[in-house]
């Protein structure tokens, strides 16, 4: 991903929107949400499933959060959590979810994020970030977005790209100009499949 170019996932269920982030001047995606597809096992889960789940396992240990950030628009932003004695949640095919569980196993005791080019497919490239989700932190954000879902408020997640630097919630409208210059990965959290 070229230096400062942030990745969106916008609306939910295939409205298909794009948008101009004019004042960064810098490529934005249009996502559709697989909603299920029994070539690669994948059952849809809903973001409020989700992020309850990722809730639950935080109280326990570390997680890891596995987000598709390029490649096939049809799986730019599926996520998929792995946490435990390989034990996962969310939308990514199962031979995909295998392929992360030892680069993920990894991060959960570093701590450093990964990102990862996986095949999942005859010609399917995915760039898949891979970070460790943990404490205090980890759950007031996932906290925020449980929060948010009910009230269906309009929010963000904004997952940067880079290490050292945590994900965070910001309001729909918000300015993204402290994202000038790094690369992040910028979705509408929305009740709709993960």
């Amino acid at each position: 991903m070229p230096g400062g170019a942030v990745r969106t996932s916008l609306g939910c269920c295939n409205f298909g929107l794009m948008l101009l982030a004019a004042a960064l001047r810098c490529p934005v995606r249009d996502v559709r949400y697989k909603m299920s597809d029994t070539r690669f096992g994948l059952t849809a889960v809903n973001s409020q499933t989700f992020y309850q789940t990722l809730l639950e396992q935080l109280a326990s240990g570390p997680v890891a959060l596995a987000t598709v950030v390029s490649g096939d628009a049809e799986w730019v932003g599926a996520k998929l959590l792995i946490w435990g004695d390989a034990e996962t949640a969310g939308s990514l095919p199962d031979a995909t979810a295998t392929q992360l569980i030892s680069p993920a196993f990894e991060v959960m005791k570093t701590g450093l994020p990964q990102n990862i080019t996986l095949e999942i497919s005859q010609g399917d490239i995915l760039q898949v970030w891979l970070a460790r989700w943990q404490g205090a932190e980890a759950i007031t954000i996932t906290q925020a977005i449980l929060t948010n879902l009910q009230s269906q408020r309009p929010q963000r997640l904004v997952i940067p790209l880079v290490s050292g630097q945590s994900p965070y919630v910001i309001e729909v409208g918000q300015s993204l100009r402290n994202l000038q210059g790094q690369n992040a990965y910028i979705e509408e959290i929305a009740t709709c499949p993960i």
